[in-house]
């Protein structure tokens, strides 16, 4: 399984670059992600692409069968709490790296090189 970062979301909903390979790559492949992801992608597509283009993401994300999302709770805190003072990246990295670790993931997906400083493989579209 692989975790799905607000970046490759993000470049898929908006003019990018790398759009056409961002929406391939998320079709044709099954990945997990979390809320915080969901929350961030939608931020941050409304504020690049419009309010429109953000449901847009918020209806197709709900709806997608390849796509798994953990609920930020309790016991994903608590993963945080141990993860946060042995790994060098943001919390919000933190805490998708707890995801990507409750979901035994064998790679996170995104443009953020600050993952490139985990023990997990950072993989790109």
């Amino acid at each position: 399984m692989i975790f799905l970062d607000s970046t490759v979301i993000i470049s898929s909903f908006t003019i990018s670059p790398d759009k056409h390979r961002c929406n391939s790559y998320i079709q044709s492949n099954h990945f997990v992600t979390d809320s915080l992801v969901v929350a961030e992608s939608t931020h941050n597509i409304e504020k690049l692409a419009g309010k429109n283009t953000s449901i847009i993401f918020l209806k197709w994300i709900l709806q997608a069968e390849n796509i798994k999302i953990l609920d930020l709770n309790g016991t994903l805190l608590l993963s945080l709490l141990y993860n946060i003072p042995k790994i060098h990246v943001p919390p919000y990295d933190c805490i998708h790296y707890s995801a990507a670790e409750t979901f035994e993931c064998e790679a996170i997906c995104t443009y953020d090189k600050d993952f490139d400083k985990l023990p997990i493989k950072r993989v790109e579209p």
